[in-house]
C-alpha cells in the first residue's frame, strides 16, 4: 500500500507513467542505500531459526503419549499428550502449556 500512495504522489504532473518503472526506479534507488559489498538477497518465507524467538523449540507430533509436564505440574491433573517440543524431548499440551513451559524455563 505504501508503494502504491508512492507512486500516486511521483506521477502527479508526470503525464502518463507506468506503475512498473516506479517500482524499478525505487528499487535502483533502494539498493544504492545498501552498504558497499552486500548483495541482496531474496527473503525467505519464514524467519531464520536463529532470528526466532523459538529458534529450536517448536511442536512436534509424536504416536507416543505422554503425561504434559506444564499441566502435571501446575494443576496435579494427569493429562496426556502426543506433542512434545523438538528441543526439550518433554510432552505438552498446545497452545497455552508450551507456552508457559518455555517461558519460564
Amino acid at each position: 500500500m505504501c508503494i502504491l500512495n508512492a507512486f500516486k504522489l511521483w506521477s502527479v504532473g508526470q503525464g502518463h507513467v507506468r506503475q512498473l518503472d516506479f517500482r524499478e526506479q525505487l528499487m535502483h534507488e533502494l539498493m544504492k542505500q545498501l552498504p558497499p559489498g552486500h548483495k541482496p538477497h531474496r527473503a525467505s518465507r519464514r524467519p531464520k531459526a536463529a532470528h526466532s524467538l523459538a529458534k529450536d523449540h517448536y511442536p512436534e507430533h509424536t504416536e507416543s503419549r505422554g503425561d504434559c509436564v506444564a499441566c502435571s505440574s501446575r494443576s496435579g491433573q494427569r493429562a496426556t499428550s502426543r506433542i512434545i517440543c523438538a528441543e526439550c524431548g518433554v510432552h505438552l499440551c498446545i497452545g497455552a502449556c508450551f507456552s508457559l513451559y518455555h517461558s519460564d524455563a
